[in-house]
């Protein structure tokens, strides 16, 4: 396997705080996670230490002109290519599985995610502080069924792993980590109500994991099998049992992107935040910028 960042980037391993960010966390106080009680059951489900041990970075104060907009990352079999993009996370505005597309479901600005399944499809809306949500689109509505309107904070984002649909809420909004932001995880499935003639199946979202911070950037893994979140605080992996904290970083900082590939021993992972990459496995970062860009 064959890591192409290493050609010609430099690496940035100095102490810097984030450009455009809030304050390094204390290390020594825990990361706090808040919220209302019915968005998240009993509370926050972390398991463990950060599995990496994460160095400062130095971050890049500026860039040459060569360097438009912020680094994305294209996987390329077993490698990551990091590339010049559009400043800005590229828009998402899936189709609906039939031309019919109920006014809630409409997107003028922001995303729109759609998985479908039996008889319709699950449409996750998100256009940022203008509005989000999780709705069911039963074939030839004319009206879709909001399955989170009972949320603080309604469901921004939904994905499919190989076998469960997870969804996340939680707003990112301005440049400052709050402390007081948190991303939550939710299983969505199907459940049998009522009983005997009346049985039916609904969809239900079930609350499986808070983390500290909104969700900058979310991905799947590279198999598939769970979700990856990066937020200001650091990379969280998420299955249907909880959330396991792979590192937090040691400045505030804001992903813009994620990407897993499998190494020879763990998975090795890789973050932008804009003008910087982070690469993360077996207990080891590093922090990689561009030639184009110049480290304070």
């Amino acid at each position: 396997m064959r890591w192409v960042l290493g050609w010609g980037w430099i690496a940035a391993a100095s102490s810097a705080c984030s450009s455009g960010l809030g304050n390094a966390p204390n290390p020594a106080q825990p990361l706090p996670v808040y919220g209302a009680p019915e968005d998240y059951g009993d509370g926050p489900l972390l398991r463990g230490d950060p599995l990496i041990e994460v160095a400062a970075p130095a971050i890049p104060s500026r860039c040459s002109p060569r360097a438009r907009g912020w680094l994305s990352l294209s996987r390329v079999g077993q490698s990551v290519l990091p590339t010049w993009g559009r400043r800005g996370r590229p828009r998402v505005v899936a189709p609906l599985p039939s031309s019919n597309e109920p006014p809630e479901l409409a997107v003028a600005v922001g995303d729109r995610r759609v998985i479908e399944v039996a008889g319709g499809a699950l449409v996750a809306i998100d256009q940022g502080e203008f509005g989000a949500g999780l709705y069911h689109l039963t074939d030839g509505a004319a009206q879709a069924e909001a399955l989170d309107s009972h949320l603080s904070d309604r469901i921004h984002w939904i994905g499919q792993t190989r076998d469960r649909i997870f969804a996340v809420s939680g707003l990112c909004h301005g440049v400052a980590c709050d402390a007081h932001k948190r991303s939550v995880v939710f299983e969505v499935r199907l459940v049998p109500v009522g009983a005997g003639d009346d049985m039916r199946q609904a969809w239900r979202i079930d609350p499986i994991a808070v983390l500290p911070g909104c969700p900058d950037a979310i991905g799947l893994d590279g198999v598939e099998r769970t979700i990856l979140i990066a937020t200001c605080h650091g990379l969280f992996r998420v299955d249907d049992l909880a959330a396991t904290t792979i590192a937090t970083w040691p400045t505030w900082l804001g992903a813009t992107e994620i990407a897993e590939v499998r190494g020879v021993d763990a998975p090795i992972f890789f973050v932008s935040f804009g003008t910087l990459i982070g690469r993360f496995s077996a207990g080891q970062s590093s922090w990689f910028s561009p030639p184009e860009c110049v480290q304070r």
